[in-house]
């Protein structure tokens, strides 16, 4: 090994040495600060979008299960047979009161209102439109329970039902797609995110990883090294001029 120059102060001790030790200290601590929050933030956008996912995931398979009870309101036709059948069973004179089916909770919709600004704003607007859509259809068929729907006119009560297959059914059909087809692509596209963050971390650990490893071996040979034999071989730093009488 060849012995140190003493008269000659290693590059990094000359650096450590001119700020002071606090001077580095908070360096360091600015330094780890900074690390710390771009780790925190990339854990918490990974995390985000895992739980927008699931959110979407979940909206998917409840506007899709109601999708299959909501078709039974789509023909405009089958207002008139279901009226005409009514009125067969019931005669002239009583209320025609259809059995219909109803999807009365939307369990998922209904428990994550609250924290729905986490999806983006495309899919806010598509899902928005088709639950109001679908409120207002199983709001029509809870009036058809009540007495004042029993109370109309047989006229009225089937120009009520009409208005539900012409009207509100239509609409339900309009938004439901459009809901859907938001979250699917949304879904694609988070999908897409995290395959290339994947490849991303793939990527670094194969190739990033080994050009760190040889920086820092170079970074050893050049710098951290002769600063090891430059203090273990000189007895001290040559003195400051300022220092010297």
């Amino acid at each position: 090994m060849i012995a140190a120059d003493c008269a000659h102060v290693p590059e990094i001790i000359a650096l450590f040495s001119i700020g002071g030790s606090t001077f580095w200290g908070l360096v360091a601590a600015a330094v780890a600060w900074i690390v710390k929050n771009i780790v925190g933030w990339i854990v918490w956008a990974i995390q985000r979008e895992r739980d927008r996912y699931d959110l979407m995931k979940a909206l998917l398979a409840e506007i899709t299960s109601n999708s299959v009870t909501e078709a039974l309101y789509l023909d405009i036709t089958a207002a008139s047979r279901l009226t005409d059948a009514i009125r067969r069973d019931v005669g002239p004179y009583q209320p025609l009161e259809p059995y219909v089916a109803l999807v009365e909770k939307n369990a998922v919709f209904d428990n994550i209102v609250e924290s729905i600004t986490i999806l983006p704003t495309k899919v806010i607007a598509a899902v928005v439109d088709y639950y109001n859509a679908s409120a207002g259809l199983t709001k029509q068929l809870q009036d058809f329970r009540e007495d004042a729907f029993r109370r109309l006119s047989q006229a009225r009560q089937q120009q009520a039902i009409r208005n539900l297959f012409a009207l509100l059914g239509p609409a339900v059909d309009a938004t439901s797609p459009r809901a859907r087809t938001a979250i699917s692509q949304r879904m694609g596209a988070s999908r897409i995110i995290g395959g290339l963050g994947l490849a991303a971390g793939l990527l670094a650990a194969f190739v990033g990883v080994p050009l760190l490893c040889s920086a820092g071996s170079r970074v050893t040979a050049l710098y951290i090294t002769p600063a090891v034999e430059w203090a273990s071989t000189c007895p001290s730093a040559p003195r400051k001029a300022t220092d010297m009488p």
